[in-house]
């Protein structure tokens, strides 16, 4: 099995670069947040992804929302304003429909503070086995895609800042540097090598687990 690792994202990429470093949500100056979900992508209709798949239920659902933003790529919006309008955002989108759970939307995301919705049912995200991804996303399986809305709605405030705090932290571990830092993205996939290392030493299939005599 693949092990699923993040992008380059680090202290030297644009969405790094543009942005100064993001205050803890218990800090005065941390950004007010005015916008209860963001998501700003390829809607049905264009391109070949799928016209009825979760895309089309979100689309249905979430347009017309107050405090939503919902809305398909628009050439007076590029990347950077993109990721301004995320740093308002308490919630991001990240739903399937032609474009896996680990898209680039995701660490955009979890860099800008704003806490992943995923609308998904099998995507693999990195570093699984060292990273719960509980403590600073939403999972909302695609049956439930109609409901996103209300989801969101009910969570409290106390929980949205519990899962901003966590964001903080979790964060760190889907960065790269050109020098391994403890907690870093290197430092994951070190660990997600060594529990690989340690499935094989004790799977069946032996070839794994013992040097093969020759001759």
């Amino acid at each position: 099995k693949d092990i699923v690792i993040p992008p380059a994202r680090g202290p030297w990429t644009p969405a790094a670069d543009s942005l100064p470093p993001l205050p803890s949500p218990a800090d005065p100056g941390a950004p007010t947040r005015s916008t209860l979900l963001h998501f700003r992508g390829h809607l049905p209709g264009q391109g070949d992804l799928n016209p009825w798949g979760v895309r089309t239920v979100l689309a249905k659902n979430l347009k017309n929302e107050e405090q939503i933003i919902f809305l398909a790529p628009d050439p007076s919006c590029g990347r950077l304003c993109t990721r301004s309008e995320m740093l308002q955002a308490r919630f991001c989108l990240v739903p399937g429909g032609g474009v896996e759970g680990w898209s680039l939307r995701l660490y955009d995301a979890l860099l800008l503070g704003c806490i992943p919705v995923l609308v998904s049912d099998d995507s693999e995200m990195a570093f699984e086995n060292n990273v719960d991804y509980t403590q600073f996303s939403v999972k909302i399986l695609e049956k439930d895609a109609e409901d996103t809305a209300e989801t969101i709605r009910h969570i409290s405030s106390r929980a949205t800042v519990a899962k901003q705090i966590m964001l903080d932290d979790f964060s760190k571990r889907f960065m790269w540097h050109s020098q391994w830092q403890e907690g870093d993205a290197f430092d994951m996939l070190l660990k997600e090598l060594h529990h690989k290392r340690r499935f094989m030493r004790n799977s069946p299939y032996r070839f794994w687990a013992k040097p093969v005599p020759t001759g």
